[in-house]
């Protein structure tokens, strides 16, 4: 009986190994997506790394793979002229996918080892702003009316928000006795509609203390909603629906382009911006309204190595 299996199971390896590379990807994805092992939006994430690679594999089963294959569709991905972070995505989901068809026996060897590196990573210089833009910002926030959008910038600047956990922000997140808000969840987006879902890492749920200013600045638009600001409305957005990361990116966006407002690397300043300058706000600063000194703690990063600028 177990030569019968054995035999079975080649057989099965075998036929998988035939099967159409671009269509196992594409089945792969789905499959982690209906179970729930993965977000929309990584799955979204992952349908453009299958655009990119389908470009070279197109006619490929999984069965036929090599090292060599494998490097040649990275080079031609270069060359077509996608930026190195790019192709290295894509490297990375061609592997998890080659390395899954190994595991569940489709193929006998995965074609990635040691020699099929992806390309080197270019790290950005942070756009942080500097202190005189800092300051140049909230005086411009300080002088305008309590508006949602503001009230998201100082939440990005003030509190080191993501602009999907501004967006998932609900008023009974917010304690404004204590001064703090808890963040637990975020807006995603996938295909273009978003949708509600778990903070980026687990170190995403922690609790920031607010600054004096910014928890005025909430006080002042939670008085002025009223009624409406229930405990389970969000923030931002009208009642139970919430403003998309879109939306704040461009309302910031167009904040910053009527200011000028230029970050270290120098360019225009853009949301994701604001929670990097919190990051880097000094430590004489931090005492002033009791925030952890660590980076990564405050921020939700899930690695301490992310902050080391």
């Amino acid at each position: 009986m177990e030569d019968i299996r054995r035999e079975l199971i080649e057989q099965d390896a075998d036929s998988a190994s035939d099967c159409n590379l671009v269509a196992y990807m594409l089945d792969y994805v789905d499959e982690r997506e209906r179970s729930q092992q993965i977000e929309p939006s990584t799955a979204t994430n992952y349908h453009s790394s299958i655009k990119h690679l389908a470009r070279y594999l197109e006619g490929y089963s999984i069965g036929e793979m090599t090292s060599e294959s494998v490097m040649d569709v990275q080079a031609g991905l270069l060359a077509d002229g996608l930026v190195a972070d790019t192709v290295a995505k894509d490297h990375r989901f061609f592997k998890q996918v080659m390395d899954y068809a190994c595991e569940m026996g489709h193929i006998h060897r995965s074609p990635f080892n040691k020699a099929t590196k992806p390309p080197k990573r270019w790290k950005p210089r942070p756009n942080a702003l500097d202190e005189r833009s800092r300051s140049m910002l909230l005086s411009v926030l300080d002088a305008s009316p309590t508006t949602k959008q503001s009230v998201a910038a100082r939440l990005g600047l003030l509190a080191g928000l993501r602009r999907e956990e501004v967006a998932g922000l609900r008023w009974g997140d917010v304690d404004l006795v204590a001064n703090r808000i808890r963040v637990g969840r975020a807006v995603g987006v996938s295909n273009g509609r978003p949708y509600l879902k778990g903070t980026k890492t687990e170190a995403g749920e922690r609790e920031v203390v607010l600054e004096k200013g910014l928890a005025d600045t909430l006080r002042s638009l939670r008085s002025s909603l009223g009624v409406s600001a229930r405990e389970d409305h969000y923030v931002l957005g009208d009642g139970d629906s919430f403003y998309t990361p879109d939306r704040i990116t461009k309302d910031f966006t167009s904040l910053a382009k009527a200011m000028n407002l230029i970050g270290a690397a120098g360019k225009r300043a853009m949301m994701h911006d604001l929670r990097n300058t919190f990051v880097r706000i000094p430590s004489r600063l931090l005492c002033t309204f009791r925030q952890p000194h660590r980076p990564a703690i405050r921020c939700g990063y899930s690695s301490s190595r992310v902050t080391s600028w």
